[in-house]
This record gives C-alpha cells, sequence and structure tokens, in this order.
C-alpha cells in the first residue's frame, strides 16, 4: 500500500495526481513514457518536466 505523504508544502503536480487517487506508480502507467522516480523528482522540485513539441 503507498504511503500518504505528510509534506506540507506540496507542489500543484502532487496535489493534482492526490486528488485524482493516484499514485506515482498509477500516474507511471497511465504516462507510459515516464517512471515513478521522475514523476517524485518533478514533485520535489528536483527536475523539472519537460514540454512536448
Amino acid at each position: 500500500m503507498a504511503r500518504v505523504s505528510t509534506k506540507e508544502n506540496k507542489t500543484i503536480y502532487q496535489l493534482t495526481r492526490e486528488s485524482l487517487k493516484l499514485t506515482r506508480e498509477d500516474a507511471s502507467e497511465l504516462l507510459v513514457t515516464m517512471f515513478p522516480e521522475r514523476i517524485e523528482k518533478i514533485e520535489n522540485e528536483r527536475s523539472m518536466p519537460h514540454t512536448v513539441k
């Protein structure tokens, strides 16, 4: 079972994912090309999402 975040200052990416009741693993399956580790880095602002052109 996934852990629930207790972080106070969540990013819009994490808030949106959690509002959809998705784990990082679930989101990764939907996004197909993005691993859960990358999603974690984006949510923790250690990496920026890239736009698709």
